[in-house]
């Protein structure tokens, strides 16, 4: 982590209507239409990873436009889910700023969703976190590779 804060304690500092950006990456698979919203949500399994917490922007610090810029490697999806809603799920929010002095471009915006999996990881559980918060999520600005719906 850049800021060096614990996974297990949330900045509360962070409003529950605050809005999480993530970037989704643009597969045909990687988004799900979603019948009764009539919008794309992200497929949980993009939530899914085990190596650590889930890595977000906060909307209050920057724009989805920015969210998505932030890879060039390719045009990816921005999805959006309150703060409140991963709290709900027993998950942390934590500040991580990226600096210059990491060697990456810089991000003011950058955050880190802390989920309980069971390797100690950070990351979140599948079924009781990032299906759940899945399901809340909207697609709110598309990459490449359209999905069809």
């Amino acid at each position: 982590m850049q800021n060096g804060n614990p996974p297990d304690v949330d900045d509360l500092s962070i409003p529950n209507e605050e809005l999480l950006y993530i970037r989704i990456y643009p597969d045909p698979d990687a988004l799900v239409w979603d019948p009764s919203t009539l919008s794309h949500r992200p497929n949980s399994g993009c939530l899914k990873d085990t190596r650590g917490p889930l890595s977000v922007d906060l909307s209050s610090k920057c724009t989805p436009e920015e969210t998505q810029a932030g890879c060039t490697t390719a045009r990816f999806h921005v999805a959006a889910v309150k703060v409140g809603v991963a709290r709900r799920y027993n998950c942390r929010i934590v500040r991580d700023p990226v600096t210059e002095e990491s060697g990456e471009p810089p991000n003011p915006a950058h955050a880190l969703i802390f989920g309980d999996h069971e390797n100690g990881s950070g990351a979140l559980r599948y079924k009781s976190q990032a299906k759940k918060i899945a399901l809340e999520a909207t697609v709110i600005l598309y990459g490449d590779q359209l999905p069809p719906h």
